[in-house]
């Protein structure tokens, strides 16, 4: 689909860009992948959930190595600190959310999650990206939902409560987590009384300036090569300023608002479907009650509402390395929760 909406707009304005496929044709060179392993057995498949863990302490490792982590936001140490710090923390919460995969894990395996959510959510929290730690509660939030039907009326109860306190004590314990938190606060008043070029502020902008050129180009979008002359205008009308104008050549800060400025509805839809499509048949495999399948489900669901999340506040699918962990992340949790006719072996 995306590759679709990439040749409609196209097609529509007349101007081909070779390199705009490139992402959205790596979303398609995974289906042969997907189906492949959707022939393999669940225990051939439950082997990613060690590289969930593994990639959570890697983070780690390269954060203690690499990066001052008394509050710097990531800069320099990897293609894009933002990036790196949504990836840190999917990677934790993927490594606990594995816990009993097919099986009950024994306390050694159980405490190796438990610590691989640790070392993501610390690597996360290093970088300062705080754009990412909005998935935290909406995560705990989702978890709730999908497992709501089966918990008691207590064990419901704490888990609200979590969604609730989990983000106000990680406010009130974690220094870079209050500085940043604060420090946005402190952005949006001021983008409020007229400083328009913080970081907020530039990604509000940027948020207005997309809509009033989705407005002119609603169906196709402006396409790839005419893409940063729609905004050009816009700073003489003072819709955004010079220096949001020179940021947006290279992202607008949002997944969903870039697919549609670039390819309109048609690439809209085609971003909301990769979203969308997969989550439906991940929350009916958490939802399932077959062992081998729960996990895999939630843990795929889990994926995409981070994803998304990310998305919200920076280009998250941008990097053609992150496109290729997240189809191929998706393609194996996908084959994963399908039904089997095998049974996951509950040794561990």
């Amino acid at each position: 689909m995306p590759v679709l909406a990439v040749f409609a707009s196209q097609a529509y304005h007349q101007e081909f860009d070779l390199p705009a496929y490139d992402g959205p044709f790596r979303y398609v060179l995974v289906i042969p992948i997907l189906l492949y392993l959707s022939m393999l057995s669940p225990l051939v498949l439950s082997i990613i959930q060690y590289g969930f863990i593994a990639g959570a302490y890697a983070c780690l490792i390269f954060v203690l190595l690499f990066h001052d982590v008394s509050g710097g936001q990531g800069k320099g140490f990897f293609p894009d600190g933002i990036h790196f710090g949504g990836l840190a923390l999917l990677f934790g919460m993927m490594s606990i959310t594995s816990l009993d995969w097919g099986a009950r894990d024994k306390v050694g395996v159980r405490l190796l999650k438990f610590s691989g959510l640790l070392a993501g959510m610390y690597a996360s929290f290093a970088t300062g990206a705080r754009g990412a730690w909005l998935a935290i509660p909406l995560v705990l939030l989702f978890v709730w939902r999908v497992k709501a039907p089966g918990l008691s009326r207590r064990s419901s109860m704490v888990w609200l409560i979590s969604v609730l306190c989990v983000p106000i004590l990680l406010y009130g314990m974690v220094d870079i987590v209050h500085h940043r938190v604060d420090e946005g606060v402190r952005h949006l008043q001021a983008f409020m009384d007229g400083g328009r070029d913080s970081a907020e502020g530039i990604r509000l902008q940027q948020w207005r300036a997309s809509w009033h050129v989705i407005a002119s180009n609603p169906w196709f979008g402006t396409g790839t090569v005419s893409f940063g002359a729609a905004f050009d205008e816009l700073v003489q009308q003072g819709i955004i300023s010079g220096k949001a104008l020179h940021l947006s050549y290279g992202e607008l800060h949002n997944d969903l608002l870039s697919a549609a400025v670039r390819y309109g509805v048609v690439g809209l839809l085609a971003a909301l479907m990769l979203y969308l499509v997969p989550l439906r048949y991940f929350i009916r495999a958490a939802r399932s009650g077959d062992k081998c399948r729960e996990v895999p489900g939630l843990m795929g669901a889990i994926l995409i509402i981070s994803v998304a999340v990310y998305g919200f506040t920076v280009e998250f699918l941008n990097l053609k390395m992150i496109i290729m962990f997240y189809a191929l992340a998706l393609a194996v949790l996908l084959a994963a929760a399908l039904p089997k006719r095998y049974r996951c072996d509950p040794a561990r």
